[in-house]
C-alpha cells in the first residue's frame, strides 16, 4: 500500500491576488518515507 499527501500554504484567499509561499508532498511506502518540502518568495506586495 502507497499513501501520497501532498500540500500547499498561500498567503490570501484569493489565488490570482496572492501568493502561493510553501509546497510539500509526502509518500509513504512499506515502511518507506520520501518527503519535500519547498519555500518560495512570495510575489504580491499584499
Amino acid at each position: 500500500m502507497c499513501w501520497i499527501s501532498i500540500d500547499i500554504e498561500a498567503d490570501g484567499l484569493i489565488p490570482f491576488k496572492y501568493s502561493m509561499i510553501s509546497f510539500g508532498a509526502v509518500i509513504v511506502e512499506n515502511g518507506l518515507k520520501l518527503q519535500f518540502y519547498a519555500t518560495l518568495k512570495p510575489i504580491s506586495e499584499e
